[in-house]
């Protein structure tokens, strides 16, 4: 019953503004990186600069993490989660830089990095 009053009154919102509908569906529980990662492409692409950010993981740890095909400009904050999730399983033992970025990432894209950080520990065990 809540469930659909709630529908009812956000319908004329997102009659009048689509672009708003994502904001008001249930999210789609994720379960891969690949996933984490596509959705967060999808959700934040326009709020990540193109100006070349030095990338702290990479060539470090280039053995455990993936090449994303044209996410150059976002590999750093794809990259973050993994590595934690990497260091938390002793896999790898990160540097205070790449600790530093991966605290900044985790505030700048809480929901990206826990999905991506529960996919990658799912992943790897």
């Amino acid at each position: 019953m809540v469930k659909e009053a709630t529908r009812e009154f956000l319908q004329p919102i997102i009659d009048y503004e689509p672009a708003l509908k994502v904001h008001f569906e249930p999210m789609t529980p994720v379960t891969t990186v690949e996933q984490a990662v596509e959705s967060f492409l999808e959700r934040s692409g326009d709020r990540i600069g193109r100006e070349k950010v030095a990338n702290p993981f990479r060539p470090a740890h280039q053995g455990c993490l993936r090449e994303w095909p044209g996410a150059i400009h976002y590999r750093r904050a794809i990259d973050a989660p993994i590595v934690a999730a990497l260091a938390s399983m002793g896999k790898i033992e990160p540097t205070d830089g790449q600790i530093a970025c991966i605290k900044e990432i985790a505030r700048r894209h809480p929901r990206y990095f826990s999905d991506c950080y529960a996919a990658t520990i799912r992943s790897k065990t």
